[in-house]
């Protein structure tokens, strides 16, 4: 695709994503990622609940428009075999949830920085962001990082503790509901949720082959 292309609106697949088109710029574009097809209270705004991520002329020649053609887009099909698969070949199964940071309280904006797998034992294991240069970029330094480091470890903390709250005990940090999953291992699990869920982290690579994670999205 190229910039005359993209139009507030539209939808498009990029990096194995399905994404929608906010704003359009004078060389960039602007979009949000379609990752909660089951909820779309989430897509309501502007402002919007998750965050917007900026496309340049280097990104677009990668996007696909997605037609009215009826035809499932490859980033849709992937996560719905996912949840419809049998999960009986499993080996790890537990509840999953996301972990957000909301930067200003006044505006509700929130960032999925995480993940966390409540396993078959109770326990919590996470998979958190470590990379805050596109944070970083969004907000231009309006967001403390160092505070935000504090603010993980407390929650690790809390939970070696605690266990996973109800609701989070600190006001920028929430957590989405509790949502089945199952794999061969945590850590596939984790990563496969992290990297579906968590578009911040500029290391991810979305364009994986099939994996043998099962989860409710």
């Amino acid at each position: 695709m190229q910039h005359k292309d993209f139009s507030i609106g539209i939808e498009f697949e990029c990096g194995g994503r399905c994404w929608r088109c906010t704003d359009v710029g004078t060389r960039t574009v602007i979009a949000i990622s379609l990752d909660h097809l089951d909820d779309p209270s989430w897509y309501s705004g502007p402002p919007y609940a998750i965050s917007e991520i900026v496309f340049d002329e280097n990104d677009m020649p990668a996007c696909t428009l997605l037609t009215a053609s009826g035809q499932m887009p490859a980033c849709q099909s992937r996560l719905r075999n996912k949840t419809m698969s049998s999960p009986a070949s499993s080996k790890v199964h537990g509840q999953w949830f996301n972990i957000r940071f909301t930067p200003d309280l006044a505006t509700g904006e929130r960032l999925n920085i995480g993940v966390g797998l409540i396993d078959m034992h109770g326990g919590i294991q996470t998979r958190m962001l470590s990379n805050f240069e596109r944070l970083r970029c969004l907000y231009d330094g309006r967001v403390d990082l160092d505070g935000l480091h504090f603010l993980i470890e407390t929650l690790d903390s809390y939970w070696r503790n605690e266990g996973h709250p109800s609701t989070s005990p600190i006001a920028n940090i929430s957590f989405s509901a509790l949502k089945y999953a199952s794999g061969f291992s945590v850590a596939e699990i984790l990563e496969d949720l992290y990297g579906e869920t968590v578009i911040l982290d500029p290391s991810v690579v979305t364009t994986r082959g099939d994996q043998e994670v099962i989860a409710d999205r």
